[in-house]
């Protein structure tokens, strides 16, 4: 008797521990392609798909310590892409880590 209840246990434990795997995996894939869609948009310029992508609430750190909520980054962006001749900004990673269950590498 004690011996079904330590392998039923042990059961559950295995098909939580794989379960939690299964979510992290889709959570990291839906990451990654997120990180893609707001690097193709950045690029194009294509400010209706930034505006989908990005919460309300955000708020971008600049390279120069300069700081930008949504409304003000997407006119950034649009003013940009109405400028040619302003310089492009690299966007693209050269890798990408999504850290497991929250976690920070």
């Amino acid at each position: 008797m004690k011996l079904a209840y330590v392998t039923a246990v042990l059961v559950v434990l295995a098909l939580r521990v794989m379960a939690q795997n299964s979510e992290d995996a889709a959570a990291k894939s839906k990451v990654g392609a997120l990180e893609q869609l707001w690097n193709q948009a950045y690029k194009s310029g294509d400010t209706k798909a930034l505006d989908s992508i990005l919460d309300d609430g955000i708020v971008l750190v600049n390279d120069d310590g300069s700081v930008q909520n949504k409304v003000e980054f997407l006119a950034g962006v649009k003013s940009s892409a109405s400028h040619p001749s302003s310089q492009e900004q690299q966007v693209s990673p050269e890798s990408l880590n999504v850290p497991s269950s929250g976690r920070l590498p």
